[in-house]
């Protein structure tokens, strides 16, 4: 029995060789909403410092992280108090559908690019649920990092054609062959639809920035881009 993994393994390739380079079921690129994403990121905030950030800290850093990432849209937010002794920022990233794979998209959470920027996850938990006011969201990953003392909490969502990608009960640093193999077949094969990644990162525990009144107004504007659970979802799983 064992000896049939590795033709099984070998066959799996064979087969992602052939949709990436040869694929019958081709699905094209949409034209997409342009850009739009800012329209759901209040640009002024009552009691908070707003301040555009951008993908790099250098015109090279920000043109090569832009090259990578291959979005088409995306907005950068840094909300601060008290001198910036407190923040939360948002950022959200828009591909329209078939501009992207699923597969690397995926691949960009902080679990991989914060960590490879030194940053160390001292805690996680997995599709998380929450409210925004009286509308539930869509499960999120939830994780602690710290870096050189310094403490950030991180909440994220990849929508993929609307749902809640499932990165399962680990870090993602990488994905899983199982994933990968996934990810990759739906992309090429049935498509990916439009797909947001959506972070909201703070230095604040979320427990105590979740009861701030201006900060729910911000999560509700950004729960706008698909964040709230869908009603014919509530229904079927009533």
């Amino acid at each position: 029995m064992k000896k049939i993994f590795p033709f099984l393994g070998l066959a799996v390739l064979l087969m992602l060789l052939v949709f990436n380079f040869y694929n019958p079921f081709t699905v094209e690129a949409e034209e997409g909403k342009g850009e739009h994403v800012a329209n759901f990121v209040p640009d002024q905030l009552t009691g908070w410092e707003v301040v555009d950030k951008k993908l790099g800290e250098t015109e090279s850093v920000e043109s090569r992280a832009a090259a990578i990432l291959n979005l088409d849209d995306f907005v950068y937010r840094n909300y601060s108090r008290n001198g910036g002794k407190e923040f939360f920022e948002v950022y959200v990233a828009y591909w329209p559908a078939g501009k992207a794979s699923i597969v690397d998209v995926s691949a960009h959470t902080p679990d991989r690019c914060w960590t490879k920027n030194g940053w160390e996850i001292t805690d996680m938990e997995h599709r998380v649920e929450n409210q925004s006011g009286e509308e539930p969201l869509l499960p999120a990953e939830w994780r602690a990092f710290e870096i050189k003392g310094n403490e950030q909490y991180v909440y994220y969502w990849h929508l993929v054609g609307g749902d809640a990608y499932q990165y399962g009960n680990r870090s993602n640093s990488f994905p899983t062959p199982y994933a990968y193999v996934r990810d990759f077949m739906r992309s090429k094969v049935l498509g990916t639809g439009e797909q947001y990644f959506i972070r909201f990162n703070t230095n604040i525990p979320f427990d105590q920035l979740w009861q701030n009144q201006q900060f729910q107004e911000v999560l509700s504007d950004v729960s706008e881009l698909g964040l709230t659970v869908r009603e014919e979802d509530l229904n079927a799983s009533s």
